[in-house]
């Protein structure tokens, strides 16, 4: 997922870039599609599950743990 850390590490933490960088996940991944869910489905669930990391990822960094 190399557009996707590149969209962190070369600009400066905000949600633009956490935007960025969920985009990217989502359009580097290579789902299947089966009975379970669609290509499509898998995508944006790579998108959002990126978000939430990268979230929770910044408020760790920031002394937010709760």
């Amino acid at each position: 997922l190399t557009h996707a850390e590149e969209a962190i590490i070369n600009n400066e933490i905000s949600d633009d870039a956490i935007e960025a960088a969920a985009a990217a996940a989502a359009l580097e991944v290579s789902p299947s599609t089966d009975v379970h869910a669609s290509a499509s489905y898998r995508r944006k669930l790579t998108s959002a599950m990126t978000k939430r990391a990268l979230y929770r990822a910044l408020a760790r960094a920031r002394g937010d743990h709760g």
